[in-house]
């Protein structure tokens, strides 16, 4: 499996929506009332939701996919030329069709199961802000009012 790591646009934005929540949410929680850590957690439930609705993997696929099928419309004649240059003969129309299916529908199974990874990891994303807000929204004041106990 790939790494975890690796952010992008719609996951930085989360998660900086998440920490500017939760940082706001301490503050207000330990200057006004306890239950603003509890509510800073709602934002960021906000935030996870916001991207799990995004559909930003589904379309990067479709664009992936309309990306390859126009490569394969704008250049008819590139397997036909690869065939010669290593075979040193023209191919058949039905080798010619044959290959071009096979390099395409490879194409596009390698493109899946790419994006499958990244599907995964998005959603790995998506679920990990949730959680996080959920536990902020659930115990956020009685974690802001736990450590103001301890520091007095």
């Amino acid at each position: 499996m790939k790494p975890t790591t690796k952010h992008y646009s719609h996951e930085i934005s989360a998660y900086s929506v998440a920490v500017v929540a939760t940082i706001c949410g301490v503050w207000a929680g330990l200057s006004c009332e306890a239950a603003w850590l509890s509510r800073a957690g709602s934002v960021v439930i906000v935030a996870g939701v916001a991207l799990a609705a995004s559909r930003k993997t589904e379309t990067l696929h479709e664009k992936v996919t309309k990306f390859v099928d126009d490569h394969r419309k704008i250049n008819p004649n590139l397997v036909r030329d690869e065939y010669r240059i290593s075979k040193g003969i023209d191919p058949t129309p039905a080798q010619i069709h044959a290959l071009e299916s096979a390099v395409y529908d490879s194409a596009k199974r390698d493109i899946a199961v790419l994006m499958n990874e990244r599907r995964w990891i998005f959603k790995l994303h998506e679920v990990g802000i949730v959680i996080y807000g959920t536990l902020l929204n659930g115990f956020g004041e009685w974690l802001i009012k736990t450590a103001v106990r301890c520091a007095t």
